[in-house]
């Protein structure tokens, strides 16, 4: 009898059997960024599926690369490590990298939220495009479940980068099939709204209708993260019906997404994420209400995002999102102030917007994001000081932006808008170099009056 349980249980394949041959594939498929995320349940387990990974790499002719940030801190480099990692590789043999003791970077009894805990995901998800330049291999990062979930809400472009996810965990009914959904929607994430056709909008509303009706049946929301889930696909599928200038389903999802994000804040009143998604889904319904003519309406949304974005910044000096946050709040109060002709109100909430930006940017100077975001700054504030007739002080602020987007371009930024933007910005300094010439040599009386024989 012990004979015939023992190859009954020899014959039995290994825990989690179809992941880990989705992870060799991932793992196998070398030449580009790649990015995997790893949910398990244990450390035993996840040791023991990495050292097997191992050893079916190395019999290929490849190698695995561990990045281990038990140790990490406040102040860890996720990228840095990542890169360390890989200095250690063989040469002539492919390598893939899995990255290990992400939850050290987290402080879980702050609900993941504490800014020093999750710094280094910000970073790293602002700086994923350098990312992919620098470490074109195929890397996992392997994370607990609560872990995972703090990753997907703090770097969300990072999160919606991933090519697979694997589940070296068991879950419960409820979980696999939101997991499911949302799986779906991977391919339907990859590019952005803007970047779809009317047909392929549709086909994404449609499938973000049935996760929401999916997920009211199906997902209790008694957990920040489930708060989290439904308010982004709120905010998403309003995005979808507002490129599809249905404005009224738009409104609607965004201010269902309001709603919850209240809810969610009145249930668990110390989680900050609470407070910031708040502050977004107000800036979606701002800017909904501005492109709609209803100034009044969108100053009421913007000014109590500014005051949310305010809040966080002032308690999070040191985070990055939380900083670039209050920027974003910023330059949409001076563009509603612009539009309603305050300019000079304008000018200074640009004007502290910038100095927000050029703070985050002398903390990242090499950043792409970073610059990206102080030039904008620097072309708001800069056209609005030529509409108020400082055009010295407007062709100062132009002349910088110009030149952090030639360094942009000399550094390879991928950024769709870059040719445009330059574009644009050499056309205003154009005509600023027409204004001070005028400035400096006024026109005749007789020309300004029109000139002999003008009557």
């Amino acid at each position: 009898m012990a004979t015939a349980v023992e190859s009954e249980d020899e014959d039995k394949p290994p825990p989690f059997e179809r992941e880990f041959k989705r992870l060799k594939r991932l793992a196998l498929r070398t030449g580009r960024l790649r990015l995997g995320l790893a949910t398990y349940d244990t450390v035993p387990t996840r040791t023991k599926t990495i050292d097997r990974l191992r050893q079916d790499l190395e019999s290929e002719g490849h190698q695995l690369l561990v990045a281990d940030l038990t140790d990490g801190n406040e102040d860890t480099i996720v990228l840095d490590e990542i890169e360390a990692a890989l200095e250690r590789a063989e040469p002539d043999k492919a390598p893939a990298v899995m990255v290990i003791g992400l939850e050290s970077l987290i402080d879980f009894t702050q609900g993941g939220s504490r800014s020093g805990s999750t710094d280094a995901l910000f970073h790293l998800n602002l700086h994923r495009d350098t990312l992919g330049r620098r470490t074109p291999v195929p890397i996992v990062i392997w994370a607990s479940p609560e872990a995972m979930r703090t990753l997907a809400h703090t770097a969300p472009d990072l999160w919606h980068w991933r090519v697979g996810t694997f589940q070296f965990a068991k879950e419960d009914a409820r979980e696999t099939r939101a997991r499911e959904l949302l799986e779906n929607l991977i391919p339907e994430l990859e590019t952005t709204p803007e970047e779809k056709s009317p047909a392929e909008l549709h086909k994404r509303r449609q499938m973000f209708r049935e996760l929401i009706a999916s997920s009211e049946k199906n997902v209790v929301r008694q957990s920040p993260q489930s708060y989290r889930q439904a308010v982004w696909m709120r905010r998403e599928l309003g995005n979808i019906e507002y490129r599809l200038n249905d404005t009224d389903r738009a409104a609607e999802a965004y201010g269902r997404a309001l709603e919850l994000g209240r809810d969610w804040q009145g249930s668990y009143p110390d989680d900050e994420r609470a407070r910031r998604d708040i502050s977004i889904s107000l800036d979606h319904i701002g800017d909904l209400r501005h492109d709609r003519g209803d100034l009044s309406g969108a100053e009421a949304a913007f000014v109590e995002s500014l005051e949310i974005a305010r809040f966080l910044a002032d308690r999070n000096p040191d985070n990055t999102q939380a900083q670039r946050d209050l920027s974003v709040s910023l330059n949409n109060i001076g563009d509603l102030r612009r539009d309603r002709g305050d300019l000079p109100g304008a000018e200074a909430a640009f004007a502290e917007s910038l100095e927000v930006r050029r703070a985050l940017a002398d903390r990242d100077p090499e950043g792409i994001q970073a610059r990206r975001d102080l030039a904008i700054g620097l072309s708001l504030l800069g056209i609005l000081k030529a509409q108020l007739g400082h055009f010295s002080a407007a062709q100062e602020a132009l002349f910088e932006c110009r030149e952090i987007l030639l360094s942009l371009e000399a550094q390879g930024d991928p950024w769709p808008a870059l040719e445009g933007f330059y574009t644009s910005v050499n056309s205003s300094l154009e005509e600023i170099a027409a204004a001070l010439a005028a400035q400096k040599n006024p026109p005749a009386a007789g020309d300004a009056a029109g000139g002999e024989g003008s009557e």
